[in-house]
C-alpha cells in the first residue's frame, strides 16, 4: 500500500516500577542500547530499539484503554547462537529450547520481566 510509509513501531507498555527493569532487559536481549529514549516524567519515559525495519518501544505513559501482555516473534540470522547467548545472560527468562516446526521455522521461546511472550526465529522456506 503506498499510503504507508515509514516503520511499523511495536508498543510495549510498562508500569512506572518496571521501566527501568524492562529497558534493560530489552537491551541486554538485543545486545544494543535504544537509539532514543526519554524521560518527561514518571508516566511519560520511554526508550525505543530499532529492530530491522521496525521499532521496539519500551513506553510508560497514561493509556485510556486497558493493555496487557503481547507476543513478540522477533526474526534472527542464527536462532541457536541467539539462544546460547540469551541461556547464559538470562536463563530464567527462556520458556522452550530451540526446535524446528514442521514448517521449517526454527524457534524458541522466552518472556520478558512483564510475562509478554517473545519467540526468537529463522524461517526455514
Amino acid at each position: 500500500m503506498d499510503h504507508l510509509t515509514g516503520t511499523m513501531q511495536v508498543l510495549v507498555y510498562t508500569p512506572a516500577d518496571k521501566i527501568n527493569a524492562q529497558t534493560s532487559f530489552y537491551e541486554s536481549l538485543l545486545g544494543i542500547p535504544p537509539y532514543y529514549s526519554w524521560y518527561e516524567s514518571t508516566t511519560d519515559c520511554g526508550a525505543k530499539f530499532r529492530i530491522g525495519s521496525s521499532a521496539l518501544v519500551i513506553l510508560c505513559q497514561d493509556h485510556p484503554m486497558a493493555l496487557g501482555p503481547v507476543a513478540l516473534n522477533i526474526e534472527c540470522n542464527d536462532v541457536e547462537a541467539f539462544y546460547a547467548r540469551t541461556k547464559e545472560l538470562m536463563p530464567e527468562q527462556v520458556l522452550t529450547s530451540p526446535l524446528i516446526k514442521p514448517y521449517g521455522t526454527h524457534c524458541f521461546a522466552i518472556r520478558d520481566p512483564l510475562c509478554n511472550l517473545i519467540n526468537i526465529y529463522a524461517n526455514g522456506h
